[in-house]
Formats: structure tokens, C-alpha cells, sequence
């Protein structure tokens, strides 16, 4: 057995080396320019994105910077915004801390975001989703507050309970809302109607244009 190993080994190192020919030269492939994208993110057939104007530092960047051309001179003067002279003005605040909210968060914008809300969870099929209310949104809001104030490391922390390593607060908030709702109604808060309309022709800042024009 050993002969006949070195016999065959022999012979597949006697064999002729079969010579390589040389291939002949392929054409250069020409780089594919690479096609402007006219749609932002995962809102793709939603909020239309103008590059008038702009350009690309490389080509493969997604992303673009202005390109105007710069202007033929500078201004000499430089005129100030006159701002008309009033006296201070001191409005009483509302009697109750919900009204002073419902200032900046009236309760017509609010019932927007209740239907969008709920839409937009019906469209996607959610499994154990209980329709919001208005009243709950502004609860939710008002738990937000107290975390302000209150802060903890993380949302769970604030239903955390006491255990034998270690004492935690009890913040009555827990008692208000369980941690599943909390944070299915953060995770499903809706501003605008995106989550669920077919019209895609509007601008994308008029999606919080009602909260701002409002304030």
C-alpha cells in the first residue's frame, strides 16, 4: 500500500502544467450614476422630498447640500427689525392646571389625534387595542409632566416595586395607568393622519402644522 501511494503521488507531480493563456482585455464596466431619490424615508410614497438646487458631495451619498450660486456682493447697511414699544402685559392664569394645559393642547387638536389614533391602529390590525378617548390622552399627557419632575431611568422604572435588594419609590401615577397602556399609547401616538390616509399630496410640515399655527 505504501508503494502504490508514492507511485500514484509520483505521478500527479510528473504531469504537465497546462499553460494559462491570457484573456483577453474586457471592456471597462461604466459606473451606474446613481438616480436621484424623490422620497424621504419610510414615508416613501408619502412626503415628496424637492433637490432643486442641491447636490451631492460624492455619488454615493444620500444625502444633499444647497448649490445656489454665490451672491455678486455684500450689503453696505444693515437695518434693524423694529419691534413697536407696548407695556408688559400680565394675563391672569386659568383656575385650574388642566385648563392652563388645554391652552397650549386645546381639546380640538387633541380629538384629532384620538382619530388618528384609533384609525391608524384599526388599519394596522393590532391585536388587544381598546380604542383611546380623549380623556385618557390627556391623562397620558399629564403622567409625561410628572415624569418631567420625577425622572427615573427608564419608563418601566416608575411601576417598579421594592424588592429585598433594593427599596423604590412608589409613584402615584402607577395607579392612574398600567405600564402596557403607557406605552402602547407612546408607541402609538399619532399627530397626523400618515398612519392611515391614501392622500399623499400635502406637504410634510403640514403634518404638525395645526399644533404650531395654534400656539
Amino acid at each position: 500500500m505504501p508503494q502504490a501511494r508514492a507511485t500514484r503521488a509520483s505521478t500527479r507531480l510528473n504531469r504537465p502544467i497546462k499553460s494559462i493563456e491570457p484573456t483577453e482585455p474586457t471592456e471597462p464596466i461604466e459606473p451606474i450614476e446613481p438616480t436621484e431619490p424623490n422620497l424621504l424615508n419610510s414615508y416613501e410614497d408619502c412626503i415628496y422630498v424637492v433637490l432643486d438646487n442641491c447636490q451631492r458631495e460624492q455619488p454615493i451619498d444620500a444625502t444633499y447640500r444647497p448649490n445656489y450660486p454665490p451672491e455678486p456682493a455684500y450689503g453696505t447697511t444693515f437695518e434693524l427689525l423694529e419691534m413697536p414699544d407696548r407695556e408688559p402685559q400680565f394675563l391672569p392664569l386659568p383656575p385650574t392646571a388642566l385648563e392652563l394645559l388645554q391652552t397650549f393642547i386645546p381639546e380640538g387638536l387633541v380629538a384629532h389625534w384620538v382619530d388618528y389614533m384609533n384609525k391608524a391602529a384599526e388599519v394596522a390590525r393590532i391585536r388587544n387595542w381598546h380604542p383611546v378617548s380623549l380623556a385618557e390622552i390627556y391623562l397620558w399627557l399629564a403622567m409625561l409632566i410628572y415624569m418631567g419632575m420625577h425622572r427615573e431611568s427608564a419608563f418601566r422604572g416608575y411601576w417598579q416595586a421594592s424588592t429585598a435588594e433594593g427599596f423604590e419609590p412608589i409613584h402615584p401615577i402607577t395607579k392612574l395607568m398600567p405600564s402596557r397602556r403607557f406605552e402602547q399609547l407612546r408607541v402609538r401616538l399619532r399627530i397626523c393622519a400618515l398612519a392611515y390616509t391614501d392622500d399623499h399630496n400635502h406637504n410634510a410640515f403640514d403634518c404638525i402644522d395645526k399644533w404650531p399655527t395654534h400656539i
